[in-house]
């Protein structure tokens, strides 16, 4: 579901990013096409222990359609959120100071060892490897930075 955002809620959204983007550790890694993207997390967040149902017997990647332009955020529902174990996420502009990115999509899982693929309208991906629970974070550039599909194993 996208959350149409009000003045406030984007101002909220931008300084809470702005305080976690300074304790995000990063690292490199290079997209299907070729890019150069970052993944990171922050590395003191606390996860709650939730008894979330997860549909761990997924042993082949799946896929899931969405349509997440940027910017944009959302809560996502069931089936969604039982599959993909994708709680919230939002697609923002990176307007860091230093940041060579255009786009920092985030995303919140319920469960660990996750592996995701996120699409975007160019057909680009960037791997996204969740082994704890909590707000994980994806910098990239593109031209088309909707996000239209997350494959997930």
């Amino acid at each position: 579901m996208n959350d149409n955002f009000s003045v406030k809620d984007r101002k909220d959204v931008k300084e809470e990013l702005a305080a976690a983007l300074d304790k995000i550790e990063w690292t490199e890694f290079t997209s299907l096409n070729g890019e150069k993207f970052e993944v990171g997390f922050l590395e003191d967040e606390v996860n709650s222990d939730r008894n979330r149902p997860s549909n761990k017997a997924v042993s082949k990647e799946a896929s899931w359609k969405v349509h997440w332009p940027c910017p944009s955020r959302g809560d996502t529902m069931s089936p969604m959120e039982d599959f993909t174990c994708i709680e919230k996420w939002s697609l923002e502009f990176d307007t860091t100071a230093l940041s060579v990115y255009k786009h920092i999509l985030r995303i919140k899982n319920i469960w660990e060892n996750y592996t995701y693929h996120f699409i975007d309208e160019t057909k680009d991906s960037y791997k996204l490897s969740c082994h704890r629970k909590g707000w994980h974070y994806v910098r990239y550039n593109s031209k088309k930075p909707t996000i239209i599909e997350v494959k997930y194993k």
